[in-house]
């Protein structure tokens, strides 16, 4: 009875063995830059996200103080009658007086 076996697995030599090890660290290598780009492009995400977000709090702020100077100078129209009875409006901010009810005015 003759049965044909397996050979036996070759042990790998050293230069076998230091060829893998370099492709496993460049491997790793590779891994880690992969790691620190992606680590980069989330906190430029973040930035860029943050900046996105102070610029729309600080337009929102320029349109609220627009608005409250538009009522500030809506409010500081006065309505007066003149000595033979007609209306006119004084703006007390400016000293300003007109026979035309101005815009905006709430009085």
């Amino acid at each position: 009875d003759h049965t044909t076996q397996p050979p036996l697995p070759q042990q790998p030599n050293a230069e076998a063995e230091a060829a893998a090890a370099a492709v496993a660290a460049g491997g790793n290598k590779q891994q880690q830059q992969h790691k620190v780009n992606e680590a980069e492009l989330e906190a430029a995400a973040a930035a860029i996200e943050a900046e996105a977000e102070a610029a729309e709090d600080a337009a929102a702020r320029r349109r609220a103080e627009e608005v409250e100077r538009a009522r500030m100078r809506s409010r500081a129209w006065t309505a007066h009658k003149s000595d033979d009875g007609q209306v006119y409006y004084y703006n007390t901010l400016t000293g300003e007086s007109s026979w035309d009810k101005p815009e905006g005015f709430t009085g």
